[in-house]
């Protein structure tokens, strides 16, 4: 099966399970955000990195299992947010319902039942793998950003330096998807840090202030001055004694920082993940991105004069002399 469809309907049925719990313990409140995030991983995840195979570009039948699964997921959404925004969900389900069989038509989307979850469907660790991609994505977006690289020019590399073998497995089961949206040729990810990482701690005020009370002035001062190796020793064991106290758990947030060159490397941090991303362009690449400039600026053209994808057309081009 492909792993975003396994993905979008996992997502889709622990929104279902949740809408369930949250809404008999009539916590509505909580509800609405839940649903919003499900719309953009529809909408901002699984349509567009699958565009190409909703569009047929994987073949019919490609085609026809991601235009189901679609299609289920959105009239369960619609379905779900029907009580919240009533004539909105009311409008896309009168729209849908013609593609049910004609006996689960109803004449309204408030006239179905509430959807439930697939038990079958739910997979927290699907979820989670996937939500690693996207943090990862989004950070290697970010990166182009500061640089001002466009996503249409490729970047050489991208590195993943995590104590965390299953983050670094998950990301390397879905490098596929990975390097297509950050634009990226290859992704390492490994365990290996050498010295290019760096940690520092801050202690949790709220935590160790309540905790240690008196005490907790020096050792929020030795915590502070706690080396690389002692911060590498404490993830390694979860715990940890500073200035006489033992420190574990959430008892200190450790963050990490990149110690190399930054000429050519913009470092990203993320939960316990440095993200290292090679920005170091050549004359292979910034042609690369040219050629994805002109494709898209035709793209346009074609979409302003309403061609269809089958209509052949004529470019001309004019170039500088450089």
């Amino acid at each position: 099966d492909n792993t975003m469809d396994q993905w979008i309907q996992a997502a889709a049925a622990g929104l279902l399970a949740f809408v369930k719990k949250e809404m008999e313990a009539y916590r509505l409140y909580t509800v609405v955000p839940r649903l919003v995030r499900f719309m953009e991983d529809l909408t901002n995840w699984y349509v567009k990195m699958n565009r190409k195979r909703l569009k047929g570009g994987q073949g019919k039948e490609e085609a026809s299992q991601s235009i189901q699964v679609l299609f289920k997921v959105l009239m369960e959404l619609t379905r779900a947010m029907a009580p919240f925004t009533p004539m909105l969900c009311e409008t896309i389900y009168l729209n849908l319902r013609f593609l049910l069989p004609e006996e689960q038509r109803h004449a309204s989307v408030h006239f179905t039942p509430m959807p439930l979850a697939a038990e079958e469907a739910l997979d927290a660790r699907m979820e989670e793998k996937v939500r690693r991609m996207q943090v990862l994505i989004e950070k290697g977006r970010n990166a182009r950003d500061k640089r001002g690289i466009s996503l249409r020019i490729p970047i050489r590399k991208v590195t993943v330096i995590c104590p965390n073998p299953e983050v670094l497995s998950d990301l390397g089961s879905l490098q596929t998807y990975i390097l297509e949206e950050l634009n990226v040729r290859e992704l390492e990810v490994t365990q290996e840090e050498g010295d290019l990482v760096s940690r520092s701690a801050a202690p949790d005020n709220q935590i160790l202030g309540k905790r240690l009370g008196k005490a907790f002035r020096p050792v929020s001062v030795a915590i502070k001055e706690l080396t690389n190796d002692q911060l590498i020793q404490y993830e390694k064991e979860g715990k940890l004694e500073v200035a006489g106290e033992l420190l574990s758990g959430d008892d200190l947030k450790v963050s990490r920082a990149f110690n190399g060159d930054t000429t050519h490397i913009q470092a990203e941090t993320y939960e316990d993940c440095l993200a290292l991303f090679n920005m170091e362009m050549d004359d292979e690449l910034r042609r690369e991105g040219l050629a994805r400039e002109v494709v898209a600026r035709v793209q346009a053209l074609r979409k302003k004069g309403g061609l269809q994808v089958a209509d052949l057309v004529e470019i001309w081009y004019e170039c500088a002399d450089e």
